[in-house]
């Protein structure tokens, strides 16, 4: 659907992983948007004066605040697209983010106005006229909302755009509010029962629950959310590809944007390689995620002995005992320190944030799973939760 609009108004419109394009898309979709619901928010205005109804003069008021909704939107664009400076070194992308969580306190203030205005009416009713010209204009109008919203949606999906996703979702909501409306319309004509304040209530109540889910969704990325776990295992699995690779964890993801991503990762190499190669394996992964995937990674290089028989069997028993006691567990950076009295076992070990146990707990339950080993084994524990987040 997107791409007829793209090929009429954006040049290179193909690319929509350029960010210019990117962009541009938005601020095409915010003006489709503002166009649509100018002209469904008058019409609504108009017809809720002539029929007295506070239902559709509450949509109208919703359809309008949809208008300037996409202002927002477009502000928001224009400004993300700003180069890094010395007080943003990561970009402006974030920005687009404010601007959807803006829409989405917006609408639900007009939401408590609604509510507000809706109950006034239950209690002091007035009379409403309603006819068929205004089921078929509620009609037109529900369908338009219903194209609305998957054009913003096919558009959210080519860009990736949390802001257009909200935007598709509002109008869907729309949609909804209004088919309610037009419930109430024809309640009125076939029983005469005057329901508006009523589905007013309801009209209003659904634009405050739309709102307070667009502002959970549009505050996530800029508290910092977790990454989706396919992604994160891609990740992985990309790195293990390259030869000299044995392991990687402790990956961390920062987002400053929708296309700007950050991350950090250990990756295991033997330590009987010489760090040159080591380091000149680490330098071409970092370029091929900046060049074909336009992350910016960083690794940090651990260097293991795996070559050893003994230490790799015994790596893993203690891992399969591990992860007996919870199959999220693992262990990295496993390493032995033999000595004349002793022997030193030292790891880290990864736990969910919101593991069940406490770090203690953990220790204690590892401690015995290694004395249970050898009781000249002193374990050296490292306790790592698992930072694979945005």
């Amino acid at each position: 659907m997107y791409k007829l609009f793209g090929k009429l108004f954006i040049k290179n419109y193909k690319n929509t992983g350029d960010e210019t394009v990117r962009v541009k898309y938005g601020v095409l979709a915010s003006i489709v948007g503002i166009i649509s619901n100018m002209l469904l928010g008058i019409l609504k205005v108009i017809l809720g004066i002539i029929t007295f109804s506070i239902s559709i003069i509450s949509d109208a008021i919703n359809n309008l605040t949809d208008s300037f909704s996409s202002i927002i939107t477009i502000v928001g664009y224009k400004l993300s697209i700003k180069k890094a400076d010395k007080d943003h070194p990561f970009g402006h992308q974030r920005i687009e983010f404010i601007s959807g969580l803006i829409v989405a306190v917006l609408m639900f203030s007009i939401g408590l106005l609604l509510l507000k205005e809706s109950i006034t009416k239950i209690i002091n009713p007035s009379e409403v006229k309603f006819d068929l010209v205004t089921i078929i204009i509620l009609s037109i109008s529900i369908l338009v909302k219903i194209w609305q919203s998957l054009f913003y949606r096919s558009i959210s999906k080519a860009i990736n755009s949390i802001s257009l996703k909200a935007l598709s979702r509002d109008s869907i909501n729309d949609a909804i509010s209004t088919f309610a409306v037009l419930i109430g319309t024809i309640i009125f004509i076939s029983f005469g029962a005057n329901v508006d304040g009523y589905i007013g209530v309801l009209v209003s109540l659904y634009v405050l629950y739309s709102s307070i889910e667009l502002i959970r969704e549009a505050s996530g990325p800029l508290i910092g959310e977790t990454p989706d776990a396919a992604k994160i295992n891609e990740f992985k699995h990309e790195i293990l590809s390259y030869d000299g690779i044995l392991g990687v964890h402790d990956i961390v993801c920062h987002t400053y944007g929708p296309t700007k991503l950050f991350m950090t990762a250990h990756a295991e190499v033997s330590s009987k390689v010489p760090i040159s190669i080591s380091h000149d394996i680490i330098d071409n992964i970092e370029r091929d995620f900046r060049n074909n995937k336009n992350i910016d990674l960083t690794i940090h290089l651990d260097p293991i002995d795996y070559d050893d028989e003994f230490t790799r069997e015994l790596r893993d028993k203690i891992r399969n005992k591990i992860k007996e006691m919870d199959e999220s567990m693992d262990i990295h950076d496993f390493r032995i320190v033999k000595g004349d009295t002793h022997t030193n076992i030292l790891f880290d070990c990864e736990i969910p944030l919101d593991f069940k146990y406490s770090k203690d707990e953990v220790r204690m339950m590892i401690n015995d799973i290694i004395k249970s080993i050898d009781e000249n084994y002193y374990l050296v524990l490292q306790i790592d939760e698992m930072y694979d987040r945005m």
